[in-house]
């Protein structure tokens, strides 16, 4: 199954895995930074129609903390994943999120990484971390 793993924010980080009951393989690991200025998630186009050849299955996103103060790094973190949610249902993909300690418990290792190993992609490794999580989840 191609998972779409996905770490919102103002720089979002995305990952793409082909998983396969024990076996991840890595088909993508990029961070976009989002312009989202003055747009609501009925007015923007995201990620899924570019990965459509991909055939993702399940969507795993990262959920996004609800304490602590209002900043604009929490708005931009709020209207990316109210985008993937909306993505989501428009191409009726299963969405999962994941809590920030399930993610944080999620280790991603040299054999998942490949050539990418050492690439700062700090975001894009957490949405990695994200789909590692989800797959944890449902194996236990």
């Amino acid at each position: 199954m191609i998972i779409l793993g996905v770490d919102p924010g103002g720089t979002t980080g995305l990952c793409l895995v082909n998983f396969d009951k024990e076996t991840y393989e890595l088909k993508l690991l990029q961070e976009d930074e989002v312009h989202i200025d003055n747009l609501t998630p009925m007015e923007l186009s995201f990620w899924l129609p570019d990965y459509a050849e991909w055939s993702v299955g399940l969507i795993v996103m990262e959920s996004i903390v609800k304490t602590g103060r209002l900043t604009q790094g929490k708005i931009d973190q709020i209207r990316a994943a109210e985008r993937v949610r909306y993505e989501a249902e428009v191409y009726r993909i299963s969405l999962v999120e994941v809590t920030p300690e399930e993610r944080g418990r999620a280790k991603v290792t040299k054999e998942i990484l490949g050539e990418r190993e050492g690439k700062k992609l700090n975001h894009a490794e957490d949405a990695l971390r994200a789909v590692i999580a989800c797959v944890n989840r449902i194996k236990h």
